[in-house]
């Protein structure tokens, strides 16, 4: 090796730790310019997602960083703390220098209620508990006769029988999935072995035990689809006498019964 890149060498080396030491330098006053400046200090929050709940009590349920320098507020603990409300499912918190806020979140929705205590428990498909009124709204669905423990708002519903749980979210969530939650006005599953249903339009439907749950539901929005094109009243479906079901056209659900 030449002397002359040995030099060269020795003086692109220097240069290097010059580079370096500036761009270390540089680093120091951005963090000293960052955390000791209101220039980075957040004054715009942004929720996206949000439909229930206001942007006031997205901002609240965050824990309210307004203000905060955008450096130090842990964009994890924000959405740790918005998965707290019951009504968030998810949250994504994301960083727009120099100063703002994005909340990005997933809400839970109420799509039934359960009869418990004297109190309406409002649930969302994953049986999350929303809230607890003493008034009803009347339109979802209410699930009558379920034995479960004392609700907590925020938590899943419980039972000593985890398996009934299990198997009446699973009936919630298919029937939401179908389309055909909103069209069921109570579930009564006070007797396991029989279902009822009533439809808004007034259609009983005995559905039988939870099993075979979404082939039964798809069987039964078929059937309400055909007989709402033909424009024949139904006023009865039976589930649970046989293989195939039975459809009642009149009123005269003691008659099916006799011919059963």
């Amino acid at each position: 090796m030449g002397k002359k890149e040995r030099i060269d060498k020795r003086i692109k080396r220097k240069r290097r730790k010059i580079v370096f030491i500036i761009l270390l330098l540089l680093f120091g006053i951005f963090l000293v310019v960052s955390f000791k400046t209101t220039f980075f200090n957040i004054s715009n929050i942004e929720v996206i997602g949000n439909k229930k709940i206001s942007n006031d009590k997205v901002i609240k349920a965050s824990g309210n960083p307004m203000r905060e320098n955008i450096f130090k507020v842990s964009s994890g603990e924000i959405e740790k703390n918005l998965k707290k409300h019951p009504y968030i499912k998810e949250a994504v918190v994301k960083r727009r220098l120099p100063n703002k806020l994005i909340i990005e979140i997933e809400e839970r929705n109420e799509k039934f209620i359960i009869s418990h205590g004297g109190s309406n428990v409002y649930l969302d498909v994953d049986g999350i508990v929303l809230k607890i009124d003493s008034e009803p709204n009347n339109k979802l669905t209410i699930l009558k006769g379920a034995n479960i423990d004392k609700p907590d708002v925020g938590y899943k519903i419980t039972s000593e029988n985890e398996e009934f749980v299990d198997n009446i979210l699973g009936f919630i969530d298919i029937s939401n999935k179908t389309n055909l939650l909103n069209e069921i006005n109570t579930i009564d599953v006070s007797n396991g072995d029989n279902i009822i249903m009533e439809l808004k339009d007034g259609v009983l439907v005995d559905f039988g035990p939870l099993n075979n749950v979404e082939y039964k539901l798809r069987y039964i929005k078929e059937i309400l689809n055909d007989l709402n094109v033909k424009d024949i009243p139904c006023r009865y479906i039976y589930l649970n006498k046989g293989e195939n079901p039975i459809v009642v056209t009149d009123n005269e659900r003691e008659d099916s019964n006799e011919e059963q």
